[in-house]
């Protein structure tokens, strides 16, 4: 996409082939790598954004789906970031283009992103939307879908509902996915923060698996 081309050449020109391989490795040969640093790579971003904008949401999710259908997993991580930045332009198929992300090239390195601050930011703004879309995720069978509809409300504090969170976590409880169980035991460690007797009378109340309740008192 032409839109990209000046980033792309950055990337080509930053790329670190000994770092790649070593990165390819951590997460299990599943994705490629350009080998560039976290820091480097929004670096790059930053300085492209001050150059390329969109000017609608159209172009927006032209260019984040272009970035999700490269290779390279240092594209992925600037489409979510691009998408964050270009929150104005957001529309009401925002949940449908997350949905496809996170669902696509799944794991917990872009679900998390995708979950607290794309999800979580746009359901806190229509909360009207969040418990129905949230359940029907909830219950969707797809792993990264639940994991989504369990911490969502990550960055919520005193907003957090917790009778969904609840209703969300117990949904699964017996669940021996870890992806899950460490999930629900993340969104009750946040919670922790600023609720610490409601999650302790969660935990005694509720059997949850033990990864859960690890994570889940880790602030107790």
């Amino acid at each position: 996409m032409k839109f990209w081309e000046p980033l792309l050449v950055e990337l080509e020109n930053h790329s670190n082939p000994e770092r790649a391989s070593k990165q390819k490795a951590y997460m299990r040969g599943q994705f490629e790598y350009y080998g560039i640093q976290a820091g480097e790579i929004w670096s790059l971003l930053a300085e492209f954004n001050k150059e390329n904008k969109a000017s609608n949401w159209e172009e927006v999710k032209d260019q984040v789906l272009w970035a999700w259908e490269q290779p390279q997993r240092e594209w992925q991580m600037i489409g979510m970031r691009y998408l964050q930045k270009m929150k104005k332009l957001w529309e009401d198929d925002l949940l449908e283009l997350a949905e496809t992300l996170i669902v696509s090239k799944s794991w917990w390195d872009t679900v998390d992103f995708l979950a607290s601050n794309i999800v979580g930011h746009y359901l806190i703004k229509n909360p009207e939307l969040a418990v129905n879309e949230m359940t029907q995720w909830n219950h969707s069978g797809n792993m990264w879908k639940i994991r989504t509809s369990i911490i969502f409300q990550l960055k919520y504090k005193d907003d957090v509902n917790s009778t969904f969170l609840s209703f969300v976590i117990l949904n699964h409880l017996g669940s021996k996915e870890f992806f899950l169980n460490k999930a629900s035991g993340w969104a009750l460690r946040q919670y922790s923060r600023v609720n610490p007797d409601w999650v302790r009378m969660f935990l005694s109340a509720h059997d949850v698996a033990g990864l859960t309740r690890r994570e889940g008192s880790k602030f107790l």
